[in-house]
C-alpha cells in the first residue's frame, strides 16, 4: 500500500513538473523547440502553414524566458488550431539586447478580444507575460487586421 502511494506521488509530480518546464526544451533548443511544435500542428492540420521568422541570439535567453517564449508559442498554435480556421500563421521572434518581441499573426476568422478573457488559454498567456513584466496586446478582426495578432515584448530577464 504505501509503495502504491509512493508510485502514485511520484507519477503525479512528475506530470505536474513537466507542465512547469516541457521536456522538449531538455532534449533541443528552443528554436528546434518551435519548429517541431509547428511541423506537429501542420501534420495534424492539413492546409495550415506556420511560417517562422527568428532574429537575434535566442542561445543566451535565460531558462524562464524559453519556457515563457515556448508556451506562448504553443497556446497560440493551439488556439489558432482550434478556433481561427487559420491557413497561415506566422511566428516572428526578435531577441534584441534589453527585450524580445514575439509576434504571431494568423489569417483566421478572429475573435472578440474581451471574451477570449473568459477562457483559460489567452489569460494564461497575458499572465505569463506580465509575471515578466512584459506587455502583451491582441488585434483581431478589425480595419487594420485579418485574423488574429498578438503582439508581445517581454523584458530580457
Amino acid at each position: 500500500m504505501i509503495e502504491g502511494l509512493s508510485l502514485n506521488v511520484y507519477d503525479t509530480t512528475k506530470r505536474l513538473l513537466s507542465k512547469l518546464r516541457p521536456k522538449m526544451l531538455d532534449d533541443l533548443d528552443l528554436k528546434e523547440s518551435v519548429e517541431q511544435l509547428t511541423r506537429e500542428m501542420e501534420f495534424a492540420n492539413h492546409g495550415t502553414t506556420v511560417q517562422l521568422n527568428w532574429q537575434g541570439d535566442y542561445t543566451s535567453l535565460s531558462d524562464t524566458l524559453k519556457v515563457t517564449l515556448f508556451r506562448l508559442c504553443q497556446e497560440s498554435l493551439n488556439n489558432a488550431a482550434k478556433y481561427a480556421e487559420a491557413q497561415l500563421i506566422n511566428i516572428e521572434l526578435t531577441i534584441g539586447e534589453a527585450a524580445v518581441s514575439l509576434m504571431i499573426h494568423d489569417d483566421g476568422v478572429g475573435f472578440k478580444v474581451q471574451d477570449s478573457m473568459k477562457g483559460m488559454g489567452v489569460r494564461g498567456m497575458q499572465e505569463r507575460v506580465h509575471a515578466l513584466g512584459g506587455k502583451m496586446v491582441i488585434y483581431s478582426t478589425s480595419d487594420q487586421v485579418i485574423g488574429t495578432q498578438i503582439s508581445i515584448t517581454l523584458p530580457k530577464v
